[in-house]
């Protein structure tokens, strides 16, 4: 008697674990039968030893495909003109696609049936059969890697002081109801495939590139590095305005805002695409790009606090570790940090892609920044360079507010007051000049009784008076006060920025900020 193979037919001469693939095939096909004693041209061999012959092909079974075939899969001994042989008969999968324990859910180890063949199935197809089968959602979809570990979530929730036992992670939705892991479990594992890369360039052209940094692996471990780079490559501007004992420190880009973009970037990425996530740092703005973005809402419906997450596990995931404050809050939360700053964020949500650009809220306004430095006007202090930076509307609110006042004192809008005498106060303008005597009335005002006591104001006036500087028994005879009590205040207003100190040891002398 000879048989013929066929779509839902098949031979094995004797018990091999390459039988497994046929198995797999008709699991994820129609279903088939395969034959054990039947060699590859259709001639009965038959088993020696049927029993052990059924074991091998069970335990191989149960032991080598994934997921569970057991309740669609019928092991039994058939005779045939005297020849005992295994009848293995598969029923089509409701939990397709299936596979071999040994190789995962990849074309290796994924099959279905194409003529009498055994035939891999593309990575493509495989991801659509795990997607009709979980659901819409590509985070509960199972994962076609199953050998996952989980060290940075470990930590991280570790860190949270929340359990990822495995009850915790069914909860969370990274083990589903069949017991395999989710694809929402592979984002936050070490083996994660999905990465994200960083660039910071020194122009708006992406011609001038100074350095990057590629998040790779568990999704926390992106998030962490990711921010990390951002925020060393955040400068922070240091205004000194004239006229000012404080100074005004402003970074490119509001550290709150860098970090919404990150999370933004990672909870509404569409993770089905394969165009990469990017977040390109450049001159005047901070750009994040991905496949996805909001989903069934409108841009002006995101920046208006609506949330319509593509990924609402991760998001929930992250809220529960404290990662996100509210749902919604994050496209809203950066308009208002925005808001502060006369600047608004620019969204573009287009039908495959996704994209947030922060404005640098210095280098915007100011063309001689950049992220490697300042090529013009100095920040530091100078009245004529902040007139110019104010002339060409360079400077941030807030900074533009504190000069005002300041030039409206040198205008003559605003007297200057205070404690200090008429005629210290001419004393001032007549030796040291207007800019330092504003900065003089600035340290008479700022310096009050409450935060630093009697001494300190009277050592200000004091060292407002001597322009050459003094000596640590000079501050002392004037204050009528010790060593320790006199370097206590020195040591105060040295921390404050209200006096620098000259020389060394017995050659020490201190002056005020802003004397020559």
């Amino acid at each position: 008697m000879q048989l013929v193979e066929s779509e839902t037919v098949e031979f094995k001469c004797t018990f091999t674990p390459k039988l497994l693939k046929a198995v797999v095939a008709f699991a994820n096909s129609n279903g088939g039968t395969l034959y054990i004693g039947i060699d590859d041209f259709g001639s009965i061999v038959g088993v020696d030893d049927i029993d052990a012959t059924m074991l091998q092909c069970s335990n191989a079974i149960t032991d080598g495909v994934y997921p569970d075939v057991s309740e669609i899969t019928t092991v039994s001994a058939l005779d045939i003109d005297g020849a005992a042989l295994v009848k293995i008969e598969v029923e089509a999968g409701p939990h397709k696609p299936y596979c071999l324990c040994s190789k995962g859910f990849v074309p290796a180890g994924v099959y279905r049936r194409l003529g009498p063949a055994n035939v891999p199935i593309e990575m493509a197809q495989i991801r659509s059969m795990i997607k009709r089968t979980d659901g819409d959602y590509f985070e509960t979809a199972r994962s076609h890697e199953q050998s996952l570990t989980f060290f940075e979530a470990e930590r991280v929730f570790r860190r949270a002081e929340i359990t990822f036992d495995q009850t915790s992670q069914k909860n969370l939705g990274l083990i589903d109801e069949l017991g395999f892991y989710t694809n929402l479990a592979l984002l936050v594992s070490d083996q994660n495939p999905f990465a994200v890369r960083a660039g910071l360039f020194n122009d708006d052209a992406y011609t001038e590139f100074i350095d990057r940094q590629d998040g790779e692996g568990s999704i926390f471990r992106q998030i962490e590095d990711i921010e990390r780079f951002l925020n060393i490559s955040n400068a922070t501007r240091m205004y000194f305005v004239p006229g000012r004992l404080d100074r005004i420190d402003k970074d490119d880009y509001p550290r709150e805002a860098v970090r919404e973009g990150i999370l933004n970037l990672f909870i509404h990425r569409d993770y089905e695409s394969s165009v990469a996530s990017l977040i390109k740092m450049s001159r005047t703005a901070l750009e994040f790009t991905n496949a996805g973005g909001p989903q069934h809402i409108s841009v002006e419906e995101a920046l208006a606090g609506g949330s319509d997450a593509r990924n609402p596990k991760l998001q929930l995931l992250f809220l529960r570790l404290g990662m996100v404050e509210a749902f919604g809050t994050g496209l809203k939360g950066i308009r208002a940090l925005y808001e502060a700053e006369g600047l608004e964020p620019e969204v573009c949500a287009y039908p495959a892609m996704f994209r947030l650009s922060l404005p640098n809220v210095n280098a915007v306004r100011n063309s001689y920044l950049t992220p490697r430095g300042n090529s013009g006007p100095n920040l530091r202090g100078d009245y004529s360079d902040y007139e110019q930076l104010e002339r060409e509307g360079a400077l941030p609110p807030d900074v533009s507010q504190a000069f005002a006042s300041v030039r409206a004192q040198r205008e003559g809008h605003v007297s200057m007051n205070g404690d200090c005498g008429h005629e210290v106060r001419a004393k001032l303008v007549e030796e040291l000049g207007f800019d330092v005597a504003c900065k003089a009335s600035a340290m008479l005002q700022d310096v009050s009784d409450e935060r630093r006591g009697g001494y300190a104001r009277a050592l200000i006036r004091f060292a407002l008076e001597r322009p050459r500087g003094f000596t640590r028994q000079d501050a002392s005879d004037a204050l009528g006060t010790g060593r320790d009590v006199t370097l206590r205040v020195i040591n105060g207003l040295l921390e404050e920025g209200a006096l620098v100190k000259e020389g060394r040891a017995r050659a020490t002398r201190y002056r005020a900020v802003g004397q020559v």
